[in-house]
């Protein structure tokens, strides 16, 4: 075929796309989400299949299926208002594993009951 314009051909045939082979880990994980949601709302969520795919299998590489699993597990039962409002979707995961993570400096209860109470009054260090 010919460009009317340029008049440079044109090839018809397209290369096909060869199917990138998928990991099996990423769709039990999916699955358990799935099955897990459905056990404490009593209906599927809807999953965006490539989002979902593409977090999970950056997740993958830091973690194991396993350790993956609990987090969903204990992902779908948090309290947390931030998630519940969000609808415990499992794009979040990523979100709610760092919170998971995270270890605070120092005890914020330790802490204000010092700056409350001074070492001074209450006897500390006499």
């Amino acid at each position: 075929m010919i460009c009317p314009n340029c008049q440079h051909e044109w090839k018809t045939e397209r290369k096909k796309r060869v199917p990138k082979e998928t990991d099996p880990r990423i769709k039990q994980l999916v699955e358990h989400y799935i099955n897990g949601f459905e056990l404490r709302f009593g209906n599927k969520p809807m999953v965006n299949w490539g989002a979902c795919g593409m977090m999970l299998k950056r997740i993958l590489l830091t973690h194991e299926q396993n350790v993956i699993a609990d987090y969903i597990d204990s992902y779908l039962k948090c309290d947390d208002k931030f998630f519940n409002e969000a609808g415990l979707m499992l794009t979040l995961l990523p979100l709610y594993v760092q919170k998971q993570s995270v270890k605070p400096k120092f005890d914020m209860v330790k802490y204000a009951e010092r700056v409350v109470t001074p070492s001074w009054k209450s006897g500390v260090g006499a």
